[in-house]
């Protein structure tokens, strides 16, 4: 403990210091603004095909993803039917023939009918996804389907008779928060095939490695800590023992923190996050075995022998005594 009559004064910062500091606040000023761009820019769409517009009469339809569930593997698709046509629609936009719309959503085919005088209502399916969430933050989901339409005839049975295949076309308006889309559709005689692909945004790419990278650095630290007590370089304190606790408690909550953050087991845990985890640990316990072998030996000193006495110097001789 210093004294408490010596007057603290801060030693002024070098040039050299000053450069880093400057060089620490250029580098996370541009990772700022890395983050914030591609924030703004993602949860959208992209074609990886160019885009084939219907011509003439068809039915149009609009898929917004809603949400993507990557532990279940599932998209929710929010489809929006718009029927395009003189011969299909009137001026007040109510269907003129019976129009159906088949959807083959790759875990069973579904179909909607919309008879004559009605408009088309939007409705909601499942699209199952591959992809492995073990990969996470570098995942990457896709799934396809298949979208036909046809204009039918309600026979006196309740049967249905096709009458003629109609084109469709498929639009996205829409991207999903957190997610990058890549649409793919290609154009048939008997409908559509529409393939989706969703990969974690750059924010999230980046928010995750980077809470792994500083969970790396503050076990490592813990660790560094732990071998400097051991080999008797640092005494070992309550201090440091409650920091290297805590820590046990702490490095759970920051892979929370990670966006989206996947169940216990994806790679980023067999690559790294259970080893920290494990030099954490290891680092408590080597702090409380040199806490108690340190302690140990205290007790065992005589304490007649003053533990943290000053050794006895012997008084200098007096000059008298030296002229003698």
């Amino acid at each position: 403990m210093g004294d408490p009559g010596i007057e603290f004064k801060p030693r002024p910062l070098s040039r050299r210091t000053w450069i880093r500091l400057g060089l620490i606040t250029v580098v996370v000023a541009v990772l700022y603004w890395l983050v914030a761009f591609f924030y703004n820019a993602e949860g959208g769409y992209k074609y990886t095909t160019p885009q084939q517009p219907i011509t003439g009469s068809g039915v149009v339809v609009d898929v917004d993803p809603v949400t993507v569930d990557a532990q279940t593997n599932l998209v929710d698709l929010y489809l929006n039917f718009t029927v395009v046509g003189p011969d299909l629609v009137d001026s007040d936009g109510h269907l003129t023939q019976n129009v159906r719309v088949i959807l083959d959503a790759g875990s069973g085919t579904r179909e909607l009918r919309f008879p004559t005088g009605t408009v088309p209502n939007p409705t909601t399916i499942e699209l199952p996804l591959n992809g492995e969430l073990a990969q996470y933050p570098f995942d990457t989901h896709d799934g396809s389907g298949f979208i036909a339409a046809d204009t039918y005839t309600r026979n006196a049975d309740t049967s249905l008779t096709s009458n003629a295949m109609l084109p469709v076309g498929v639009t996205m308006t829409t991207g999903v928060s957190g997610w990058d889309t890549a649409v793919d559709v290609t154009p048939t005689a008997a409908g559509a095939a529409m393939g989706l692909t969703f990969s974690r945004a750059f924010s999230t790419q980046a928010f995750a490695i980077m809470l792994l990278v500083l969970a790396v650095l503050l076990a490592a630290s813990t660790v560094v800590v732990a071998f400097l007590v051991a080999s008797q370089r640092r005494r070992a304190e309550i201090g440091l023992m409650s920091w290297t606790a805590a820590l046990l408690f702490a490095l759970p909550a920051l892979r929370t923190f990670m966006p989206n953050s996947p169940p216990i087991g994806a790679a980023i845990d067999m690559y790294v996050y259970l080893w920290v985890m494990a030099g954490a640990i290891a680092a408590a316990i080597i702090m409380i075995v040199t806490w108690v072998r340190q302690s140990g030996r205290e007790l065992k000193i005589d304490p007649t022998a003053g533990i943290g006495s000053v050794p006895h110097i012997p008084d200098a001789p007096s000059a008298d005594s030296l002229g003698d």
